[in-house]
């Protein structure tokens, strides 16, 4: 590394957005130019594990933002976007701030990571692109505060399926979805809630996805990875994401995160919205696919039977948890998703929960 670039050193609160900050530039002796052609490193969310870094190059992000401008309902010209997302994200750098630019339209950023800020950046905004936190806090607004706004977007985790309703009964707009990863930039889209969660849209023009054994691939030319010694094979990446693909539309629908050998049919995001409907649970990850384990998040002391008679009755003949853990809360990665790494869970585990076993493994 021959430069660093810092922004607003000294700064009391460094991450939040201001109009107007000192820019440093330091030279670095001894650095050596790059060796590869990435004019751009992110780290990956590390929810299933270590983050990676990630590298893009000027024609990777050139190629996204194209596929970003031909979607219809993107950010045009003259308008003003409320960025909610950080923009260490990859859809709030490249489809927020970068496509803005491309498209001659306003960036407009919260002044804090809060409620309130973030209602006040959407005020004026006729565009608003957040996560899930982002959009239970707008949910809340007094109607009519935000009379310009014709789309919002949601991306970085996975949306809560009464959410774009909820939204659209408050402020007159669905909630649309924007999925992809860190290495590959945006892979499908629903930008106006059409298809609504779990369904995130069909594949963007110009990205390659195939599935197998019901996980989702995307084709990436080279390795997007800076420190990988593995080979790349083939070019085909694996998100490690469930999904199911609509024979009639193409629109992707997420089902969970694959870990472990088993069926890879089962819906594990369907069995979270499931026990978040549980009175005393107030988040839940369940991971799979062979043994499915559901870890909840309560602040009070559960039977483990009752939660798989619960999950019996809302799921019907569909697989339930063969395993429930306690905890008080659900660990977060540094950007605030759930993390979705057994072990990770485990060590935060209050206590596993007895239960009868799910009827697949004889009970």
């Amino acid at each position: 590394m021959q430069f660093s670039v810092s922004l607003g050193e000294g700064r009391e609160r460094p991450h939040d957005f201001v109009d107007e900050c000192e820019v440093l530039v330091r030279r670095h002796a001894g650095g050596r130019p790059r060796a590869s052609g990435h004019c751009l490193v992110q780290f990956s969310s590390g929810t299933t594990g270590r983050p990676k870094a990630v590298g893009r190059t000027p024609e990777s992000l050139l190629e996204e933002l194209d596929r970003l401008a031909s979607l219809g309902d993107m950010p045009r010209h003259g308008e003003r976007v409320a960025v909610l997302e950080p923009v260490t994200h990859s859809f709030g750098l490249i489809g927020g701030v970068l496509h803005a630019l491309a498209a001659g339209a306003t960036v407009l950023m919260p002044v804090a990571r809060t409620a309130a800020a973030t209602v006040r950046a959407a005020a004026d905004a006729h565009v608003v692109l957040g996560n899930p936190r982002h959009f239970r806090w707008l949910v809340r607004a007094e109607p009519g505060r935000m009379p310009w706004l014709r789309l919002a977007v949601s991306s970085g985790d996975t949306l809560p399926p009464e959410t774009p309703a909820v939204f659209r009964g408050r402020h007159g707009v669905r909630v649309g979805q924007a999925y992809g990863t860190t290495e590959t930039g945006i892979i499908a889209a629903d930008l106006t809630g059409r298809f609504g969660p779990p369904h995130v849209g069909p594949p963007v023009p110009g990205v390659r996805t195939r599935v197998v054994g019901g996980v989702l691939e995307v084709h990436v030319p080279t390795s997007p990875y800076l420190y990988e010694d593995t080979p790349w094979d083939g070019g085909w990446m694996s998100t490690r994401d469930l999904v199911t693909c609509d024979p009639g539309t193409g629109a992707l629908r997420l089902r969970g995160r694959v870990q472990g050998v088993g069926d890879t049919s089962v819906d594990l995001l369907r069995i979270e919205s499931v026990l978040r409907a549980h009175r005393h649970i107030t988040d839940a990850v369940v991971l799979g696919v062979g043994p499915i384990e559901a870890h909840v998040a309560s602040s009070v002391e559960l039977d483990g039977g009752e939660l798989h008679s619960w999950c019996r009755r809302f799921l019907g003949g569909a697989p339930a948890p063969d395993r429930y853990h306690l905890l008080r809360e659900l660990p977060r990665t540094a950007n605030g998703k759930a993390v979705r790494d057994r072990s990770v869970l485990r060590r935060h585990t209050a206590r596993p929960l007895e239960a009868l076993t799910n009827e697949r493994h004889g009970a």
